[in-house]
């Protein structure tokens, strides 16, 4: 048997080889564009309620709103699938 006869997931077209695998699993774009995966693992996310009626609001809860939030990790488990981290 030849090299390429011994392992049955190579193939060559024009003397270059390629392997047969699974397809690559796709990211979910849109979600991708949404959280963050922090250093340290977290999955992070925009603070809600930044879009309009923020001048009648305490500074206290506009000075929260600027960083980004944590998620529970249940569902940071299933992003991390979507995300295929």
């Amino acid at each position: 048997m030849t090299g390429a006869q011994a392992i049955p997931s190579l193939f060559c077209i024009t003397n270059t080889i390629y392997y047969s695998t699974m397809p690559k699993m796709k990211t979910r774009k849109a979600l991708a564009k949404k959280v963050k995966i922090s250093g340290s693992g977290k999955v992070l996310r925009r603070a809600t309620g930044q879009n309009h009626f923020n001048a009648k609001e305490p500074g206290k809860v506009t000075r929260r709103k600027r960083s980004d939030a944590p998620l529970p990790k249940a569902e940071a488990k299933n992003i991390r699938r979507a995300l295929n981290v």
